[in-house]
């Protein structure tokens, strides 16, 4: 799993990086997506801005 904290890195990479990239969520605009690299299943959520927003 990989954390930026801006959701739309978030979407920026899944679609560069990652094959059969789904949204898997969007709750209060923190975008999440599941697909796969070189054959492993990855997930790019976004987490926010800062600590606070990841210890949630």
């Amino acid at each position: 799993m990989l954390l930026p904290g801006d959701p739309y890195r978030a979407r920026w990479a899944a679609q560069k990086f990652l094959e059969g990239a789904v949204l898997v969520n969007e709750t209060r605009g923190m975008l999440g997506y599941t697909g796969s690299w070189k054959g492993n299943r990855v997930t790019i959520q976004g987490s926010g801005m800062g600590m606070p927003s990841l210890s949630i």
